[in-house]
């Protein structure tokens, strides 16, 4: 994969606590082809996750480039969050370059979520727990189906972020108010996913969240956010 594509681009999500406060980003890929323009406001997991294994893996490097260039600008900038597979897992814990880059970002945080699983087997625990070593995970896609409360109890999670179409489905029912009070207990903080509107923000005010992320807040590209610092 050609590292300078135009059919691709890196953004930063906000994510937002209640009192207005930025507490951290989450850098997403947005690609785009000739008949599809670059959609801020879209995910794009369906097509980062079909491309090849050392085009992921290539993309990841850029990222991980990328973000240690705007560290070094400015040591303001709040915790970055960066999906990623098993693959790109695998990667890091096999490659001492890599690792020695991430040390240098202490506020570099790893979403990860449908590759590992409570009945994950013996080499998959042992990889969430290399990684684990090396950078403070992030669980995605609570309640999108592979997660659940078992992998949540191992404790093996900074956060844990709960997927979109959960809390659209399920926020407002006292069942979602009781696992938030339940996931608290084993991780530092919960982060929903799919804030559209200031709706969305009062319906999780009575609850103990941490932040809140959407497409209610505005993302930022990292390269126009690395040129102003210069």
């Amino acid at each position: 994969m050609d590292e300078n594509n135009d059919n691709y681009q890196f953004v930063l999500e906000p994510i937002h606590n209640f009192s207005g406060s930025l507490i951290a980003y989450e850098l997403l890929t947005k690609f785009a082809s000739s008949n599809r323009p670059f959609d801020l406001t879209q995910g794009d997991d369906n097509l980062f996750y079909p491309l090849s294994q050392s085009d992921r893996l290539s993309i990841f490097r850029q990222q991980i480039t990328l973000l240690d260039e705007l560290y070094q600008r400015n040591d303001t900038i709040p915790k970055i969050s960066v999906n990623i597979d098993k693959d790109i897992a695998g990667e890091i814990t096999s490659s001492s370059s890599l690792q020695e880059k991430i040390a240098q970002m202490p506020l570099l945080r790893f979403e990860i979520c449908e590759f590992f699983t409570s009945d994950s087997d013996n080499d998959e625990s042992s990889l969430l727990r290399e990684l684990t070593k090396i950078c403070p995970l992030w669980l995605d896609d609570f309640g999108a189906g592979n997660s659940n409360l078992t992998l949540v109890m191992k404790g093996e999670f900074e956060y844990v972020k709960i997927e979109k179409n959960f809390f659209w489905q399920h926020g407002s029912s006292n069942a979602f108010r009781d696992l938030i009070s339940h996931l608290n207990a084993f991780c530092e903080g919960i982060i929903v996913e799919g804030i559209q509107h200031a709706k969305h923000e009062e319906q999780l005010r009575t609850l103990d969240i941490t932040g809140m992320q959407g497409y209610h807040w505005e993302p930022v590209q990292i390269d126009a956010m690395i040129k102003r610092l210069h």
